[in-house]
């Protein structure tokens, strides 16, 4: 597996947890990947961070995702016929009201 710059747990992930990582040892000379010296200079500090920020909610894992069926967007037709639904529950009580409104009148 390929490791992307600023995955400092090398979990294929460059996100929040390798962050707490180098905030948990910024401005420290004890450096080393691990600890969050992205660049190997020995010294965990802003440009670390930089290195960090520039691949920040990136993935190495290059592959393409295959997508399950969750992952799909419903028909069209179930989108529609819920929308449908909704608007002729919000309706209802008006269309009743007009409807004794209609009934009331006698011409």
């Amino acid at each position: 597996m390929t490791y992307l710059p600023g995955d400092a747990n090398l979990d294929g992930f460059v996100d929040g947890s390798d962050f707490n990582i180098w905030n948990a040892n910024k401005f420290q000379a004890t450096g080393g990947w691990s600890r969050g010296d992205f660049n190997v200079d020995r010294v965990i500090d802003g440009s670390d961070f930089n290195i960090w920020n520039s691949y920040k909610f990136q993935s190495a894992d290059l592959r393409p995702r295959r997508r399950s069926g969750s992952d799909l967007a419903p028909p069209v037709d179930t989108v529609f016929a819920a929308y449908a639904d909704d608007r002729i529950r919000r309706h209802e009580p008006l269309l009743g009201t007009l409807a004794r409104h209609r009934t009331r009148r006698a011409y």
